[in-house]
């Protein structure tokens, strides 16, 4: 995967205009960075917004 350096702007306006996206980064850092609720919450933060991303492209598409 290619690293990809964004501004907050510009990081911002993506999250704005794809909330699908910020509601499924913000659990997964919500999750980890919760001391008491342990990487497995992260991981399936994960796993839900990997699903949402194929529902809406088609799994291996993005």
């Amino acid at each position: 995967m290619a690293t990809v350096s964004l501004s907050d702007e510009t990081l911002w306006a993506f999250f704005q205009s794809h909330p699908g996206v910020r509601r499924g980064v913000a659990s997964i850092a919500g999750a980890v960075g919760n001391p008491h609720g342990g990487l497995g919450e992260a991981d399936a933060a994960e796993e839900r917004s990997i699903d949402r991303r194929d529902a809406a492209v088609g799994p291996g598409r993005a």
